[in-house]
């Protein structure tokens, strides 16, 4: 059960948010516009792929992987799906290859503006199946996660799972709106606060729900706090409810852990866009060459070795 401080807390905290303005562009991007984008894609080698985006004199391109390209279904088939225009914006998949990354599969997002296409930037789209998926043309929001939290000497990438954020597209990027990031966090801050109340009165023996480690808990109440810059919260975790968990934790180092989380995750900025893409996005001239498939190198006849005894 949540405490009235806790109860209080959130209500104060989500009631009291601004209404959020959706941000557009200035004119709806015309059909007859978004037809003269044409995208190519080029096998390399294996399972990698040259991506190119073309718009007049301008050519974006990137290196993309296709894990299952000799599939017309899943592979090359299911790419090209993933690669259009939803609303006012242009998606194209772009995938690593490594299923351990955060961002490994995003949405590159691009738009037009007059004669120039504009490269936003990237979306994580791994859970996507259809396109765009991430992407709310009524609100404007594009859903993303933040990802320099993935590796870090607080806690594994399994204790906390990735922080959902979202993002607008202003001044030619993607930013982070705290604000709706901070509302559509809400249901899950309500849950990692019960469970460090929970805590907080009867220890550790009864279990939080979900089977859900108080650790994580405490630790992405302090990251959700600090990224949406709402400081006043994240003082008063560290305040009460982390003394709390230590008062009655065993842990002889407690009080150094929670300290350690309190400087860790304010040594980022908040809002801060993510960083990881599975390859650099170049604005090139349409008129630039392709790059040479790399070949795979034969190799020679092995030569056998005389061993001496």
């Amino acid at each position: 059960m949540i405490s009235v401080y806790s109860t209080r807390w959130l209500l104060a905290a989500i009631c009291l948010l601004p209404l959020v303005v959706t941000s557009a562009l200035a004119e709806p991007v015309a059909e007859a516009q978004k037809a003269g984008v044409k995208i190519t894609l080029t096998q390399n080698t294996a399972y990698e792929f040259i991506v190119n985006i073309d718009h007049q004199k301008q050519r974006y391109r990137f290196v993309t992987f296709i894990p299952t390209f000799e599939s017309p279904v899943e592979g090359l088939a299911y790419q090209r799906s993933m690669m259009g225009w939803k609303g006012d914006y242009l998606f194209v998949r772009h995938q690593c290859g490594q299923a351990t990354e955060w961002r490994c599969i995003v949405d590159q997002v691009f738009t037009l503006e007059g004669n120039r296409l504009v490269h936003l930037g990237a979306i994580e789209s791994a859970a996507c199946k259809e396109l765009g998926c991430k992407y709310q043309p009524d609100t404007g929001i594009f859903t993303d996660l933040y990802d320099l939290y993935q590796v870090n000497p607080v806690t594994g990438t399994t204790d906390v799972p990735p922080l959902n954020i979202t993002r607008r597209a202003q001044g030619n990027t993607l930013v982070t709106d705290l604000d709706a990031t901070w509302k559509m966090n809400a249901p899950l801050l309500q849950e990692n606060m019960a469970c460090l109340d929970q805590v907080a009165t009867s220890g550790f023996a009864i279990p939080c729900r979900h089977q859900q480690s108080a650790w994580s808990a405490l630790v992405a109440v302090a990251r959700l706090t600090h990224y949406t810059n709402r400081f006043r919260e994240r003082d008063s975790l560290f305040a009460n409810q982390a003394v709390s968990y230590c008062t009655k934790s065993a842990d002889t180092r407690c009080q150094w852990r929670v300290a350690g989380v309190q400087d860790y995750f304010q040594r980022f900025q908040p809002g801060a866009a993510p960083t990881y893409i599975p390859s650099p996005v170049t604005l090139v001239s349409a008129t630039t060459a392709e790059p040479k498939a790399t070949q795979v190198e034969k190799l020679e006849t092995g030569k056998a070795i005389k061993l001496k005894l």
